[in-house]
């Protein structure tokens, strides 16, 4: 459930509610008595493996014309 603040107490305490984003917290923020905007946190990128990268790759439904683009990977991806 989002949190309710008002601008100013996003103003005055932003690294609290920066360390609170972070950990999952939703915010609506509240000017003069009605609701602005949300702040929420961004999905978090996730690197993945070589060897996670050619598992996806094996499912992948490649054709005839897929050769080009698997050497092509090969070339940047060397297995």
């Amino acid at each position: 459930m989002a949190k309710q603040i008002t601008d100013s107490h996003l103003r005055e305490h932003c690294a609290e509610v920066l360390d609170e984003l972070d950990a999952g917290q939703e915010f609506v923020i509240i000017r003069d008595g009605h609701p602005i905007g949300e702040l929420h946190a961004t999905p978090r990128r996730r690197e993945i493996t070589t060897a996670e990268l050619q598992a996806r790759l094996a499912l992948f439904p490649w054709n005839d014309s897929g050769n080009d683009v698997l050497a092509e990977i090969d070339a940047v991806f060397p297995f």
